[in-house]
């Protein structure tokens, strides 16, 4: 019973969040800009998939090299998202539950994880860098 309800809550709170992810999205496109992170300007925390809207416009225009400069994970989101829509639109067809299996929600946490610790770990060479965060004497 706690976990239905816990599910509801979280689904609720998407639902409350959708419209304003998407107004701040077609805020942007419709000054002909790709939208900013919304977490990153709201928190200053990138979030895990910042620059792979920016990277995937680099790859369709073939310039690899910039892709990847923008984030590094774009192509195994990218991959793995097209066959996380394969296998639901596979469960809609069968008329089964339509929901991801472990192992796939598993891979979808470490891709995510993996794009946090990257875009982290970039974020802190740039405060470094710039003399904004101090780890002490090198």
């Amino acid at each position: 019973m706690f976990a239905r309800g816990k599910i509801f809550c979280l689904s609720v709170m998407a639902a409350a969040l959708l419209p304003v992810y998407i107004c701040w999205n077609l805020f942007f496109l419709a000054h002909g800009r790709t939208a900013p992170s919304l977490l990153l300007a709201l928190t200053g925390l990138p979030s895990p998939t910042t620059g792979m809207t920016r990277s995937l416009q680099h790859l369709l225009r073939g310039d690899a090299a910039a892709a990847l400069q923008w984030h590094l994970l774009t192509l195994p989101v990218l991959l793995f998202f097209c066959a996380s829509l394969r296998f639901l639109a596979w469960c809609a067809m069968r008329r089964c539950r339509i929901m991801l299996p472990d192992w796939m929600l598993q891979v979808w946490l470490v891709l995510l994880a993996a794009g946090w610790i990257i875009k982290l770990d970039r974020q802190s060479r740039v405060l470094v860098r710039f003399g904004i965060l101090n780890f002490g004497p090198t």
